[in-house]
């Protein structure tokens, strides 16, 4: 019989009335292999000149992580990038983090809908009846249909792994050549939206889909329209407001730390 291994606060009684729970972890990440999901903010590209949160976080809590994120990257890239992590890992995934939307708010994406409302019935106390009932949207031209169709697989591909969201951080002004050039978030994309429209919807998603969300828009403190931490925290004073140097990268690193340390890991 496979042996059960519990860690977090709570846990099932293995043998009615002789087991005990066990106290929690000091570390419940230690050694989880950890599949990262991304754009450029955690594109392994970006370690050539900078720390960046994911080497932090695997200092901190000595977990394996195998980072799959790519510069440039949206929702709609999830599926390759799942892709790639189910060659590398199989099933060999303990978490997964999503840290996703700042290109889809800055390709102008329309949002959509979570659910398309169709005809159906259903039995209710022993009667069926006709009634309308909600199906998944999947369109992959909006962000709502792009996430369902990327969480749906990742939680039927690892169902008992827990999958943790993180919410696109502030951004400024963005300057890479002649052709992208990003402009500040006081600004609408072609859609007419703002990237707080798009954070809603990560944080939308987690109640969905039943996974946690670590909100770095809320809470790591990046705000690079300040021109403090435009000059220390980012890149580029002139020209990059969009990614976080090395020291916020740390900023970002410890509040996903200790967001993690408050979310249960279970290994069955």
């Amino acid at each position: 019989m496979k042996k059960k291994i519990v860690t977090g606060f709570f846990a099932a009684l293995v043998f009615a009335g002789q087991a005990e729970l066990p106290r929690p972890a000091d570390n419940q990440w230690e050694g989880a292999k950890v599949a990262v999901f991304g754009d450029s903010i955690t594109d392994p590209a970006q370690t050539n000149s900078q720390r960046v949160y994911w080497q932090y976080l695997a200092d901190w809590l000595k977990w394996k992580p195998a980072v799959f994120g790519i510069s440039g990257h949206s929702w709609s890239n999830m599926p390759g990038q799942i892709d790639r992590a189910e060659k590398a890992m199989g099933d060999e995934v303990d978490a997964v983090t999503i840290f996703l939307g700042t290109n889809d708010y800055a390709g102008g994406v329309p949002l959509g809908r979570w659910y398309d409302i169709v005809d159906g019935s259903t039995n209710w106390w022993g009667k069926t009846i006709p009634m309308k009932h909600r199906v998944l949207n999947r369109d992959r031209t909006t962000l709502r249909g792009r996430i369902n169709l990327a969480l749906e697989r990742v939680r039927n591909r690892w169902p008992k792994v827990r999958v943790i969201l993180f919410t696109p951080i502030h951004r400024e002004y963005f300057r890479c050549s002649e052709t992208n050039v990003q402009p500040a978030e006081d600004w609408p994309n072609t859609s007419g939206l703002y990237i707080d429209d798009y954070v809603a919807c990560i944080r939308e998603a987690a109640d969905i889909w039943g996974c946690a969300v670590i909100d770095l828009y809320r809470d790591s403190g990046l705000l690079p329209r300040l021109d403090a931490q435009h000059r220390e925290e980012f890149r580029s004073f002139m020209t990059d407001g969009l990614h976080p140097n090395s020291v916020g990268h740390l900023r970002l690193a410890e509040t996903i730390y200790y967001r993690l340390r408050s979310i249960s890991r279970i290994i069955i």
